[in-house]
C-alpha cells in the first residue's frame, strides 16, 4: 500500500483525500457521507477539511488526529 504511484510522488493522507474527492466527482457524486477506519479515518478528516462541501456526515472508527504514528508503522513494513 502506498508504493504504487505513477510518478514517485509521496503518498500522503492529503493526497489520498484528494483522490477520494476526485473519485466521487468522476462517478457523479456531489456530496457523500464518509466512513473511515484507522488510517481511512485520518483520510476522511483530511477530506472534510479540504472539501467541506463534498462531505456530509463522518463516521470515524479507530481514529487519530496525528498521522505520524500511522506513517511510522507503515514505513516500518517496507523492506
Amino acid at each position: 500500500m502506498g508504493h504504487s504511484t505513477i510518478d514517485g510522488t509521496p503518498l500522503t493522507m492529503k493526497l489520498m483525500a484528494s483522490d477520494a474527492a476526485e473519485l466521487l466527482k468522476a462517478i457523479g457524486i456531489d456530496r457523500a457521507d464518509v466512513m473511515g477506519w484507522s488510517m481511512g479515518s485520518i483520510i476522511a478528516q483530511e477530506m472534510a477539511l479540504a472539501y467541506p462541501d463534498r462531505v456530509g456526515k463522518m463516521i470515524l472508527y479507530g481514529t487519530a488526529v496525528d498521522s505520524a504514528p500511522v506513517k511510522a508503522a507503515l514505513d516500518g513494513m517496507v523492506r
